[in-house]
């Protein structure tokens, strides 16, 4: 597989909520992918930005159980997830600070957009890498929000592939009182056409889940940031993990 240059366009540099300034979008503005192995068992390389470097691995430990690891020097932040249980164990470990940074944040968003549109999400090990970079991306800056995630295959969200509607997204963003807005989501929404993506940027190569956590995760984040918006990501994190994706 070959190397690729990436550059991340401004829209696809973001994360869906559309949080990132300008200034902030512009420190990720350039990607190297590199992609060392590639198969139906494994996907391993390196991204690098202006912002550092991750090296990255999904390895398929079963037929229904998916190790992912991003490691940036310091820290490798882990996903460890069970489609049989629809569980998800996530771990920050390594000598740097058990935290997630705004430039991890920046850098995965932009490596979940890349091996997307690389690789696609075809297999298990690169729909899970795409998914799990995508859902570190989206971690509120700070310490591990969530260790486990299990999710409730029939009642765990509420998926929305029409892309092209109205909906109440509400949120709390911690600490302040509950919002409740009516607004437009997905491709036809001009103001910000990411709302309720469970994914960085809008118009990626692949296929990707939209639901109604997702778009009131993004909603908090345009009002408040990423720091006060953890009981929306938790909300969320299942939503990342095993939502269906929506062909659009």
């Amino acid at each position: 597989m070959r190397a690729l240059l990436f550059m991340v366009a401004g829209v696809f540099a973001i994360g869906c909520g559309g949080q990132v300034s300008e200034e902030e979008s512009n420190k990720a503005a350039e990607g190297g992918l590199s992609l060392t192995r590639v198969s139906d068992t494994e996907v391993v390389g390196t991204f690098t930005t202006l912002d550092g470097e991750v090296s990255f691995s999904s390895v398929l430990v079963s037929e229904d159980v998916v190790d992912v690891k991003l490691d940036r020097g310091d820290r490798v932040l882990s996903s460890h997830v069970d489609w049989s249980k629809f569980e998800n164990d996530l771990s920050i470990t390594g000598t740097g600070a058990a935290v997630v940074t705004a430039e991890d944040r920046r850098i995965l968003q932009a490596l979940t957009v890349a091996v997307e549109e690389e690789i696609g999400e075809s297999t298990r090990v690169s729909d899970n890498l795409v998914r799990q970079s995508n859902l570190w991306g989206s971690h509120p800056e700070g310490p591990l929000a969530i260790r486990h995630i299990t999710a409730d295959e029939a009642r765990g969200w509420t998926t929305l592939c029409n892309g092209t509607s109205y909906r109440n997204f509400a949120h709390d963003g911690g600490g302040h009182a509950l919002q409740s807005e009516y607004l437009k989501y997905g491709p036809a929404e001009t103001t910000n056409p990411c709302r309720a993506r469970c994914g960085p940027g809008c118009y990626a190569v692949g296929t990707s889940a939209w639901t109604v956590d997702c778009g009131a995760h993004d909603r908090c984040e345009q009002h408040h940031g990423s720091t006060a918006c953890s009981d929306e990501f938790s909300s969320a994190s299942d939503d990342y993990t095993f939502a269906g994706n929506c062909n659009y």
